[in-house]
């Protein structure tokens, strides 16, 4: 049999294979190093065998991942779309393996929360305490990201449960969520800032403030329920946009660069250079609830923790 034939058959039975993990993350390697002696040095393997392997794949997806030069190898389209999903596949195993691990080693379940910044200050850390106390063996991963990245997650199945702003996003229809009570808005001043005494205000006071807020995104529940407001109170102020976490934004606020809008828990200061003053507009408050992917299959410790989380919140 010819060199040239024997490579033909290979690829005629690699089509009857499935693509393994090993050959994505080659792929991922490959794709980042932009050539293959780079990549068989990171991988610890030889040249060869790696590209066998990147051919193979190609073989199975009937489709050229990458265009050979002599300065190395870059994506094709078929590349780049590979690339993203292959990303998220190994994600995804590594914490199946993770969770497997962690399950082998005497841990009874794990519940993976994800939260908006808007969530940092209210009663969520009281919830996920009495729920360690209750069930001392699972493991609770709370995941702080935008609102936009927990429904993400939750679609994806890497997150159990999500605590954000209503409503959500209509083209969620697989997440199921429960409100939990509406939340008063404050807003949050330096110390040195003339109303910083005050319990309460009005949003018409603070017409030459700059207002510092988080990512602006269409979907962002408690974005657009600060701008109804400033609309209410018929006032435009200037915005310092895209600043995230929160606890950025009160670094700013508490330095008398402006403003910011946030939920706060009840009788409980945030920190000692910061006021907060409650908003005395009508409408002042956010809707919030707890989310949920109907489709997991074990709910055992999920429906454990939103009783917790509903009971917290309800005080």
């Amino acid at each position: 049999m010819t060199r040239n034939n024997k490579k033909d058959n290979d690829f005629q039975t690699a089509r009857r294979w499935n693509i393994q993990i090993r050959q994505l993350h080659y792929f991922i390697v490959v794709a980042e190093e932009g050539n293959l002696a780079k990549a068989s040095e990171r991988l610890n393997m030889a040249k060869s065998p790696l590209g066998r392997q990147i051919r193979q794949m190609e073989a199975i997806l009937g489709a050229t991942l990458f265009t050979r030069s002599q300065t190395g190898m870059t994506l094709t389209l078929s590349g780049k779309e590979l690339l993203s999903d292959a990303y998220r596949i190994l994600e995804s195993c590594w914490l199946a393996e993770e969770k497997v691990s962690k399950t082998a080693n005497g841990v009874a379940g794990i519940v993976d929360i994800g939260f908006s910044d808007d969530f940092m200050f209210s009663e969520l850390g009281s919830a996920i305490n009495q729920f360690k106390q209750e069930y001392p063996n699972v493991v609770v991963s709370a995941n702080l990201a935008n609102s936009h990245e927990v429904i993400e997650s939750l679609r994806l199945g890497k997150l159990q449960i999500g605590l954000l702003n209503y409503p959500l996003p209509a083209n969620a229809p697989e997440l199921a969520s429960n409100m939990l009570p509406s939340a008063p808005l404050y807003i949050a001043v330096s110390i040195k800032h003339p109303l910083a005494r005050r319990k309460t205000a009005s949003l018409s006071e603070f017409r030459d403030s700059v207002f510092i807020t988080g990512n602006i995104v269409p979907h962002n529940a408690f974005y657009l329920q600060a701008i109804t407001l400033l609309r209410r109170a018929k006032i435009s102020p200037k915005f310092m946009s895209n600043i995230w976490p929160k606890e950025f934004q009160l670094d700013l606020v508490g330095s008398g660069a402006g403003v910011t809008l946030l939920t706060c828990p009840k009788s409980r200061p945030i920190r000692p250079d910061i006021a907060l003053l409650r908003l005395k507009d009508s409408g002042a408050s956010i809707n919030r609830c707890v989310v949920w992917n109907g489709s997991i299959h074990d709910m055992t410790y999920v429906h454990e923790f939103i009783r917790i989380v509903e009971d917290k919140y309800a005080e």
